[in-house]
């Protein structure tokens, strides 16, 4: 997807277009928490080739509506300092290295895993 967004952002662009890129909250959120993208650097940008209208779902009387939740706009690559949505691409946390073997050792003594001669 992210591929995409940047391709078609570039090209509606040099055609003298924007890209309009509905998404649901909760990919935003996602993408928030495992990436360097930061949605509020994006809510008050007045310029950009880029807009996320962002919606939401709302529950309602046995169903859900989607509802307008806000617009990040700005630029799909780095431009003139302001925040771009290459960001989603940087690495926003990394874990101890530790909490990848505990999770290996865990999976070995439950017999889940299928390697032989594991070596650290």
């Amino acid at each position: 997807m992210l591929g995409q967004l940047y391709a078609k952002s570039e090209i509606a662009e040099k055609w003298g277009g924007r890209a309009l890129w509905l998404v649901q909250d909760v990919l935003v959120d996602y993408i928030e928490h495992t990436t360097d993208f930061r949605p509020k650097d994006f809510e008050d940008q007045k310029d950009g080739n880029v807009f996320l209208l962002v919606y939401k779902l709302e529950e309602a009387a046995r169903s859900y509506q989607l509802q307008f939740d806000r617009i990040l706009r700005g630029f799909s690559r780095p431009r003139n300092g302001q925040p771009d949505f290459s960001r989603m691409l940087g690495l926003g946390f990394a874990p101890r290295i530790e909490s990848l073997y505990e999770v290996l050792l865990k999976g070995e003594k439950n017999g889940s895993t299928n390697w032989v001669d594991f070596i650290w």
